[in-house]
């Protein structure tokens, strides 16, 4: 390069015109992959709390409340002398240096999600209006009720799996039919959710409609909740008080007793059942009991000592790694689902700890 073509380059860089397009052209790779990365961090921070509480272990949860990033583009450029012998004058005395260097530094805020107002949050059931959203944004309103009732009527979904691993077998599967019924009326469009106020006491009411083709799922339905078996409206209520023919009272599950139920649902290597360190549950005749009866084809998290090849998502814990299958779809949804149930109800907590800022790298 002769110093007149080395002078336009120097002219260029220091002009900052490469500088002024240096931001908008990274923004979208970069926004993608923090994208990327924040949603694998949830993913593996919700499925390690899962797996603590299979261990009675205290989960604990942080958010990324912010990210920076900073872009340098710096430039140098000098000029050396050379007294080696040529035949042109100027270029054995000038020898034109040029550097360009370029760096980024990202910078992630977390938050830990404690104190009252969370805690709260993470115990405390979840409200009917929640409820109608979840059954009105295309969730399958059996998967919706598996994971968000403890109990309807004096139909029981395993209240005791709501909790730390009981010893005893869990009482559900009267509730599972009543839930695969539900969602066979569900896809035949023959009900609807809709939110009201009785007595400034709210309240969900469920229309049906009768169609010959499903009438055998209603009467189930109907007679699984002691309803009146030609109605076409029922209330469904939190308030226990509430009596009558057509009234169905509900208790909903807090998003912690939802995570314990799920935590059922984590394969334990058969070393640690032998440590001790998880609780085996039986049937009152001593048989073992397996979580699979209660969870199968809802949510499950196996287990293995080496990393897995083909994972949604995976951690590793004690010793062992825990993943969701890629190719488990009916796992991938009611972990979605789960998610979503902590951002709306537990998502938002106030932090009363020192925020964690993290550089991440050049």
């Amino acid at each position: 390069m002769d110093c007149r073509g080395f002078l336009l380059v120097l002219a260029v860089l220091l002009g900052g015109s490469g500088c002024v397009q240096l931001g908008p052209a990274t923004l979208g790779l970069q926004q993608r992959d923090f994208n990327e990365a924040i949603v694998r961090a949830q993913n593996e921070q919700l499925l390690l709390n899962l797996v603590r509480l299979r261990y009675r272990d205290n989960p604990y949860f942080v958010e990324v409340s912010g990210i920076t990033s900073q872009q340098t583009l710096g430039a140098s450029a000098g000029i050396g002398t050379d007294f080696s012998v040529s035949t042109d004058p100027l270029r054995s005395l000038v020898k034109p240096s040029l550097g360009l260097s370029y760096s980024q530094t990202p910078t992630v805020v977390l938050s830990p999600l404690a104190g009252e107002a969370f805690v709260r949050k993470l115990i405390s059931p979840l409200s009917l209006e929640s409820l109608l959203h979840l059954t009105r944004s295309g969730w399958s309103i059996a998967r919706v009720l598996l994971l968000v009732l403890d109990r309807v009527g004096n139909l029981r979904n395993a209240p005791s799996a709501a909790g730390p691993t009981p010893a005893q077998a869990p009482i559900f599967a009267e509730f599972q039919h009543l839930a695969a019924d539900l969602r066979l009326l569900q896809q035949a469009d023959l009900l609807n959710l809709s939110f009201e106020h009785h007595k400034d006491q709210p309240t969900l009411v469920l229309e049906v409609r009768a169609q010959a083709s499903h009438a055998e799922a209603l009467l189930r339905v109907r007679q699984q909740l002691g309803l009146t078996q030609d109605g076409l409206r029922y209330v469904l209520t939190q308030d226990v008080r509430r009596t009558g023919r057509d009234v169905v009272p509900l208790r909903l599950r807090s998003v912690r007793s939802i995570m314990f139920f799920l935590a059922h649902a984590v394969d334990v290597p058969k070393v640690h059942s032998l440590s001790g360190l998880v609780t085996q549950t039986h049937y009152p005749d001593g048989r073992l009991f397996q979580w699979s009866d209660l969870l199968g084809g809802l949510f499950h998290v196996r287990t293995r000592r080496d990393e897995p090849k083909a994972a949604y998502v995976k951690i590793r814990y004690r010793d062992h790694y825990y993943y969701i299958a890629d190719n488990d779809l009916e796992s991938k949804s009611t972990f979605m689902l789960l998610t979503e149930l902590f951002n709306m109800q537990a998502g938002q907590g106030v932090s009363l700890m020192p925020t964690l800022t993290l550089p991440v790298g050049r």
